[in-house]
């Protein structure tokens, strides 16, 4: 995953992030000054976690300094702000360098994508100047090689500029004499064995690399100096000490191989994909000498699909569903690689995911033409064998093709109308999904078997993206499942207290939060309610929240009071890693005595809405999140609940929104349940809910509990208490005395 340099002078802020990022698999370095950063810095970390406000200089200054320095300007620095919370501190940090700002508290799971999508970019980045720098190698001897007209024109050049575009330590040049059945070796300068400017003959039958790779015209590539030598003896004398060799050979475009050319390193493996990519790229270099005009058409055509590929790749991780990534994937491919193009599941029932067509008009008559033409599934080219893995290029579709694959006269007539003159269709996922694409304009060229190897890559690649947001739509659908099975199927039933919850699950993400509520009724009359949030998403969240619920239940009657019960809470969330740091509301209403006790571990603030209208944010009661060390007792606080009133209990889904303070959202919620407070209660968290997230999507799950005293026909209003914050005490009545 990469090593993340956590800076931090907090030793808790610290333990949360290294724990967020190690669980996720990263290494994790720390440093808790400025100036030890730096230090650290220097031993090339992947990413940067940095806080703004540190001991010895701010988080913007060591920020500043690491992309000065040559050596880390390239990490990505990622603010993590706990005070510096506001638009202004955001800007400032992210124009100072930083590339990105979070601020906390934050949701760990966001903490690890955010720092995923920076070693992306990171990676990316790497990868793309290490490419720049080899384009730039390649650019300049290419303008060179333009001016050769003669082998040995081009060979002075290759052995002269080729180690240093794939940091070889010698490069050699082979051009083949086929008549004399000889091969003519030009060694380049520098460190390679036999350093010079003229030219070597070695006979075709001796077994070298060189020779073998001429023979075969295949690329072989030696990751170690031991490799060659079982085949080709002498190579253990040429006195280089390299330890890697790849030999490629050179060929032109109608496949004639002409020559082969090889590099060599000291390092053991050291020929990767990227590297042998750019050795096959200067082979086909010395080839162009003879067919200039030929190589440049093909190197240009590989440039436009691979910019095709990444813009693919691209756009596909920004479309949610699998069903949207296929719909984005068909309006790539067309007109790039096709006039036409669908997505199809051969089933049975037989799906089309998607399809496009340049020309609008015939998007039906594609769309008809799949729905109701299938080959049997054992047929030659049926999408069946297609999607369990069969690749199938037609060059070219002439009548009788046509009327081979015409099963009846409506099937006939939805080709001619279609015209299709070259098909490819190849797997999308595995067994499952297939996608096909067709030409029909007649001036585009016929698909050749290079066309069908792009298209079977393109589609590996983007068939992986479209699975796996497929398994992240299965793992939303089983968390959501398994969160509202678990939530409570009833309100609470009780003669003085009329209840009513609702739970929304986020529309922003694919993944479930551990959102949830709970209300039980105790033998002497009283009620303990309850919400929770439970740290990340997905089904992990989804059993924690279970498992905190049914403590929840278990604890709450033997415990003296709010804060004691969440004291408990807490020791029970310690023992679950996927718990800590998760927070809680929780309250217990008196009905005969007309008031309610509460207290917060980290969760936003109740609200108590008065049958006047009259609504208050009930902020006193409050300690750190579950698990958290607390050196005293919880502090909790009791109101008057008169008769009429409403006690609102909520996550934050309800009240946070992206780039807006907190405080926005709770005086947002106030004022709407004061206004809804006339309302019935089931109907006044219906009201609440529809004027709080019909203007933006849902980030994060949403739990509302809501609990109104009611009057009982013997008894008159108890007088209003104030509010009166006070500690749990070590020893109380429980809730069930």
């Amino acid at each position: 995953m990469g090593t993340v340099l956590v800076i931090d002078d907090s030793p808790e802020n610290r333990y949360a992030v290294r724990r967020a990022f190690v669980r996720e698999g990263f290494t994790v370095q720390e440093a808790d000054t400025g100036a030890l950063a730096l230090v650290r810095a220097a031993e090339d970390p992947d990413l940067v976690v940095l806080d703004v406000n540190l001991p010895d200089m701010s988080g913007f200054e060591v920020c500043r300094r690491l992309k000065a320095a040559p050596r880390t300007a390239h990490v990505p620095v990622l603010h993590l702000s706990q005070t510096r919370v506001d638009d202004a501190a955001r800007v400032h940090g992210l124009d100072g360098g930083a590339d990105a700002y979070l601020t906390e508290p934050v949701d760990p799971a966001v903490l690890v994508a955010t720092a995923r999508a920076l070693l992306r970019m990171r990676r990316a980045e790497a990868r793309l100047r290490r490419e720049l720098t080899q384009a730039k190698m390649l650019q300049e001897l290419a303008g060179t090689l333009a001016a050769a007209h003669t082998a040995d024109e081009m060979a002075a050049e290759i052995v002269a500029n080729a180690h240093r575009v794939v940091n070889a330590h010698h490069t050699q040049l082979g051009l083949l004499d086929r008549e004399a059945a000889v091969v003519a070796l030009r060694h380049g300068p520098g460190p390679g064995p036999r350093s010079g400017d003229g030219w070597e003959q070695v006979p075709l039958a001796t077994p070298t690399p060189m020779t073998a790779v001429i023979e075969s015209g295949r690329p072989q590539v030696f990751g170690s100096r031991e490799a060659p030598l079982a085949s080709f003896p002498q190579a253990a004398t040429n006195g280089s000490g390299c330890r890697t060799m790849a030999v490629v050979p050179i060929a032109l475009p109608n496949g004639q191989v002409v020559g082969a050319l090889a590099a060599a390193w000291t390092e053991e493996n050291a020929a990767d994909e990227l590297t042998m990519t750019v050795l096959a790229d200067l082979a086909l270099r010395c080839g162009a000498v003879l067919l200039r005009g030929q190589l440049q058409s093909r190197r240009a055509l590989k440039l436009e699909r691979s910019e095709l590929t990444a813009r693919v790749l691209g756009e596909l991780e920004t479309a949610g569903s699998a069903a949207a990534r296929c719909r984005r994937l068909i309006d790539l491919v067309v007109p790039a690689l096709a006039d036409y193009a669908v997505v199809e599941q051969p089933g049975p029932p037989r799906r089309v995911l998607a399809l496009a067509h340049r020309d609008p008009h015939l998007r039906e008559t594609l769309r008809m033409l799949r729905e109701h033409h299938a080959l049997p599934p054992r047929a030659a080219h049926s999408t069946h064998r297609a999607a369990a893995g069969e690749s199938h290029l037609i060059e070219r579709i002439t009548p009788e093709r046509v009327a081979e694959y015409a099963l009846d006269p409506p099937t006939a007539a939805l080709l001619e109308e279609l015209g299709p003159r070259s098909h490819i269709s190849v797997p999308l996922i595995g067994g499952d999904t297939v996608m096909m694409l067709g030409i029909s304009h007649p001036d585009r060229p016929d698909y050749t078997p290079a066309d069908l190897a792009y298209v079977q890559e393109l589609a590996a690649r983007a068939g992986s993206s479209i699975a796996t947001a497929r398994l992240l739509e299965h793992d939303h659908t089983t968390a959501e499942r398994l969160q509202h099975a678990l939530l409570p199927a009833t309100p609470l039933t009780h003669p003085r207290l009329q209840t009513a919850s609702r739970y929304l699950p986020g529309d922003g993400s694919l993944h479930v939060g551990g959102d949830w509520h709970e209300s039980i009724l105790l033998p002497d009359g009283r009620a303990v309610v309850a919400v929770g949030d439970i740290v990340g998403h997905g089904l992990e969240a989804a059993a924690t929240m279970g498992q905190v619920r049914t403590a929840f239940a278990v604890l709450a009657p033997r415990s003296s009071g709010p804060a004691d019960l969440i004291n408990e809470i807490s020791a029970f969330a310690a023992t679950l890693p996927s718990a800590r740091y998760s927070t809680i509301a929780c309250a217990v209403i008196d009905p005969h005595r007309a008031d309610v006790t509460y207290a917060c571990a980290g969760h936003p603030p109740p609200i108590l809405v008065t049958p006047e209208g009259r609504a208050d944010l009930l902020t006193a009661g409050r300690s750190p999140l579950l698990a958290f060390p607390v050196a005293e007792h919880r502090e909790e606080a009791a109101v008057a609940l008169p008769i009429g009133s409403t006690l609102l209990l909520y996550s934050d889904g309800l009240v946070e929104r992206r780039g807006e303070i907190i405080d926005i959202g709770l005086e947002r919620l106030r004022s709407t349940a004061q206004r809804t407070a006339t309302l019935p209660v089931g109907s006044q968290c219906d009201a609440i809910l529809t004027t709080l997230t019909r203007l933006q999507p849902r980030y994060d799950d949403i739990v509302l509990l809501a609990a109104r005293l009611t009057p009982a026909a013997d008894e008159q209003p108890q007088p209003q208490l104030q509010h009166s914050p006070r500690s749990s005490p070590p020893a109380t009545p429980a809730l069930r005395s």
